[in-house]
């Protein structure tokens, strides 16, 4: 009881610590473990150490040692102490999914400690540390179907519940009209999971008219048909959102409705993190391209240190770039630059020809000046030990299979 007592205090108020406000990721860690020390506190001495540990990873991702590694136990997926039912469809776990990634992993249990209670979850966190992947890995973990649906300021009700449209048959009287299902409804009617992507963007009748969805009722009402429709049991609502700071219309929702969620702050991933999903997602495909495991190690360490060298001095301090600013360097960054260097060595290129054509298209002709691209540049070559040289005037050649750029297609 003393164990759910402090996972309970984190499920219902802690693990949400961080969003809708601009604190550091510093301070959110050091308001959890204050009240994690306060709760086992209030245990009983003889509990205290096994509390401590089955709560502990899901503080910050480096108490994660010792504990268990996601698991399967009968028709449950585990993740720490809690179990999630294993769906109807088929198990499509990813192998280039770091799941055992610290940060990823502390996020993940929280999901999982999220889901011990039938609400929508809500998740926060900055661009790019894996909001939607995760709940996407996690379906795919258990055996879910899953419904994205991106949500904006021209979003409608209609889009999301359905509508009245014009038939394919006609009456004698002129065009038929027939109810169909919107995606939601759909989703509501089949079980599935739903993920409603950028929460903060949608407009507020929107919300309001999911709010009979959202809480203990658990169903929708259509006036157009006269009809309510219940969600069905295996049904579950997960939404996400980029904080109010990164702008484009996105807007505080009302804490009336914020209280329908289970909140989640995400953590923000970690350069450990970044390294070991890197390598983890494509050492295989590196290696495939005549790329040594210790070689792609060593590159994938220096591209996580120039990008996160670019977003310190970009971002963070401002020391040049501020031409086109804001800027946000992120994991999707370095997700496309690997992605770029898959495609340059198939190419023809080498591992460093491709390292730096990329990082040319996809770094320095970001920058909106001479001068900061002057800088980009001076990073890579501090980080690499060689100059950013690319060949920005490649031969064009026209054959009959195609337009050759340089060595691309």
């Amino acid at each position: 009881v003393y164990a759910c007592m402090v996972h309970g205090a984190f499920l219902s108020l802690l693990d949400g610590v961080g969003i809708g406000h601009n604190i550091s990721r510093d301070k959110v860690a050091g308001v959890k473990l204050a009240c994690l020390d306060c709760l086992l506190s209030l245990c009983p001495i003889q509990y205290r150490t096994e509390i401590q540990k089955s709560a502990s990873f899901l503080v910050l991702p480096d108490m994660h040692e010792g504990a268990a590694k996601p698991h399967y136990e009968e028709n449950f997926f585990v993740i720490g102490d809690y179990r999630l039912p294993v769906g109807p469809e088929s198990i499509l776990a990813s192998a280039s999914y770091a799941t055992d990634a610290p940060t990823t992993l502390l996020n993940l249990g929280r999901i999982a400690r999220a889901m011990s209670i039938k609400r929508p979850i809500l998740l926060e966190g900055p661009p790019g540390v894996g909001k939607t992947s995760i709940i996407t890995h996690l379906a795919s973990l258990t055996g879910h179907k899953l419904v994205r649906i991106n949500l904006s300021e021209h979003t409608e009700l209609s889009d999301l519940l359905g509508s009245d449209l014009p038939c394919q048959d006609d009456g004698p009287e002129g065009p038929l009209f027939k109810w169909y299902d919107g995606i939601l409804l759909k989703a509501m009617k089949e079980g599935s999971w739903v993920l409603l992507d950028e929460l903060n963007l949608a407009p507020q009748t929107v919300l309001e008219g999911l709010n009979a969805c959202f809480d203990h009722r658990e169903q929708v009402y259509l006036p157009d048909i006269g009809q309510t429709v219940a969600c069905a049991p295996s049904f579950r609502v997960f939404t996400a959102q980029n904080p109010m700071t990164e702008g484009g219309g996105r807007k505080g929702l009302p804490a009336s409705f914020l209280s329908r969620f289970t909140r989640v702050f995400m953590e923000s991933l970690t350069s450990s993190d970044i390294t070991r999903i890197l390598f983890t997602a494509y050492s295989e495909k590196f290696v495939r391209l005549d790329t040594s495991l210790e070689l792609t190690r060593s590159l994938i360490v220096k591209m996580v240190e120039f990008v996160e060298t670019l977003h310190r001095d970009i971002v963070v301090t401002g020391k040049y770039g501020r031409q086109g600013s804001p800027w946000e360097f992120n994991l999707r960054d370095m997700l496309r630059w690997c992605d770029s260097i898959c495609y340059g060595m198939r190419m023809g290129s080498d591992v460093y020809e491709a390292i730096m054509e990329s990082a040319y298209l996809l770094f320095v002709l970001r920058m909106r000046s001479e001068a900061d691209r002057e800088e980009v540049c001076r990073t890579f070559n501090a980080i690499f030990a060689v100059p950013l040289t690319v060949d920005i005037r490649p031969v064009v050649t026209l054959a009959e299979y195609g337009l050759w750029i340089g060595r691309y297609r």
